[in-house]
């Protein structure tokens, strides 16, 4: 543990999430979190039954995962995660969500957060329906630009001991 504290955020992403080599370059701390408020608002959206702008947000790479908060299987690359971000949506009405950001950081291309989701909303057939998530992203500059790269989110919010 130790060593890793001392190889940095940016050096261990790297080691653990395939291209998210650090160009060295330096960011405005300002950037990234306005790209997290993008998120933010874009993952609003999806809430409301439209995934175009969330999806905007994402790599369109082949290296991209998501864990999404309805289960299932773990979806890899940009067209498989597109498909499931139109899922996702098409299961949304008038949707809202609650935030609580717990830890987030940048380091050169890389980035993380940590946080925890409270979401409301209608499905499709007019039921009320309630989540609450555990969520973790990584993200990575691309030409300049801030984009997703993994999605965990699931709903094991409770602690529950080992059987």
């Amino acid at each position: 543990m130790a060593r890793i504290r001392a190889l940095g955020l940016s050096t261990v992403l790297s080691l653990l999430v395939p291209g998210c080599a650090s160009s060295g370059a330096s960011y405005d701390t300002n950037d990234f979190a306005e790209f997290l408020s993008r998120v933010d608002s874009a993952q609003s959206q999806l809430q409301q039954g439209a995934p175009e702008p969330y999806k905007a947000l994402w790599s369109h790479a082949e290296d991209i995962t998501l864990a999404g908060g309805f289960g299932g299987r773990i979806e890899q690359g940009w067209t498989n995660v597109s498909k499931r971000l139109d899922w996702a949506g098409s299961n949304f009405v008038n949707g809202r969500n609650e935030i609580r950001r717990l830890a987030f950081s940048a380091s050169g291309d890389v980035g993380y957060l940590v946080q925890t989701e409270h979401v409301v909303f209608s499905t499709p057939d007019a039921s009320s329906a309630e989540r609450n998530y555990r969520v973790t992203m990584l993200f990575r500059r691309e030409n300049g630009s801030w984009r997703i790269i993994h999605r965990h989110a699931d709903s094991q919010t409770k602690k529950e001991a080992p059987r």
